[in-house]
């Protein structure tokens, strides 16, 4: 018997060591006063349910060792992820009530308890970690992205990208790793004019519109915005910065073509292309047609429907021969630009 309840008390001494081994976490809430005594009671029962995911999340910055390099934005992400990630189960254990005190308008509460996890976090290695976890998919992509452009030598950059596009099609990739658009069709809407209440503020919405139409100055705008607020800054000023490159290069001359018998449709590529000076970041075929086509409006419609080198070199040569030289500069432009593969935004 003596035996039996010997080998209960070391049981229970290791069970006891294993939750009493770490710190008490202490924690402090503010509030209000205010002259409503129920308001005041809610505000202290609302301070404790704070308090446990306080406690939770200081634990966790305790024992998971994040890199110094670590920005504090992306901290905070990761705290927040580690305490609701299924992986991870924790358990408070002695949890009360150590005071309270005034100071002007504001009670402060002070709690504090010991946390039992269900993994060792001082055993991961943060960047393996944070690796596998982008290759078994369970981080977002938007993070995943965020991350790759912020911690370049730390983050597999193929791996980022690939779960990048099984999401998003369009252009945010080609902006980040500095590659020409290939999609001409995505600058359809680069000039509209938008009002704040037509975009979105959800994040996956607002960076799903501006994957489609990059470089529209109040989506770029809203987009920056959205991500700021959502801590992805590292991606939001990226996106900003690509749209100031394209819009800085805008020219504010309108050209009179119609006395030349051209007729050029607002939404046509090439007027985009004059409007911008030849610079915008399109990546164009060098595939040759077997079209044989003289006239110049008919070159700018095959243009239009099938964007390429060939084409747009035979629209240069013809305003150049017109001695239109600002017009066949812009494309001359153009040409270099669609060519340049050390593009950067």
């Amino acid at each position: 018997m003596k035996i039996f309840l010997f080998f209960i008390f070391i049981l229970f001494s290791v069970n006891s060591y294993e939750v009493l081994a770490q710190k008490k976490i202490t924690v402090e809430i503010s509030y209000p006063i205010s002259k409503n005594i129920i308001e005041n009671e809610l505000n202290e029962e609302k301070s404790r349910i704070q308090a446990q995911s306080m406690i939770i999340e200081k634990y966790i910055e305790q024992n998971l060792k994040f890199p110094e390099l670590l920005k504090e934005h992306h901290k905070n992400i990761f705290k927040k992820f580690f305490y609701v990630w299924n992986d991870y189960e924790y358990e408070l254990f002695s949890f009360s009530k150590e005071g309270e005190k005034i100071n002007n308008s504001l009670i402060y509460f002070q709690y504090s308890a010991y946390v039992k996890a269900n993994n060792n976090l001082k055993n991961i290695n943060f960047w393996d970690h944070i690796n596998n976890l982008i290759i078994e998919e369970k981080l977002n992509p938007i993070l995943v992205l965020e991350l790759a452009l912020s911690y370049q030598n730390h983050i597999d950059q193929i791996n980022a990208f690939q779960i990048w596009k099984k999401t998003y099609k369009g252009s945010i990739l080609n902006i980040v790793s500095n590659k020409l658009l290939n999609n001409v069709y995505s600058l359809k809407f680069i000039d509209k004019n938008f009002n704040s209440d037509e975009l979105s503020s959800n994040l996956e919405e607002i960076i799903t519109l501006f994957d489609m139409a990059p470089f529209n100055l109040d989506i770029c705008l809203q987009t920056y915005e959205v991500l700021t607020k959502n801590k992805f800054k590292t991606l939001g000023r990226k996106l900003l910065s690509s749209c100031k490159t394209v819009q800085t290069k805008k020219k504010n001359e309108k050209l009179k073509l119609k006395q030349f018998n051209i007729n050029l449709e607002e939404s046509f590529l090439i007027n985009k292309i004059f409007k911008y000076g030849g610079k915008l970041p399109i990546q164009l075929s060098q595939q040759k047609s077997s079209i044989k086509v003289e006239e110049l409006q008919g070159l700018i419609l095959y243009f239009e429907e099938k964007p390429n080198l060939y084409y747009l070199k035979k629209i240069r040569d013809k305003f150049k021969a017109m001695d239109l030289n600002l017009i066949s500069n812009y494309l001359n432009n153009q040409i270099g630009v669609s060519q340049n593969e050390t593009y950067q935004f």
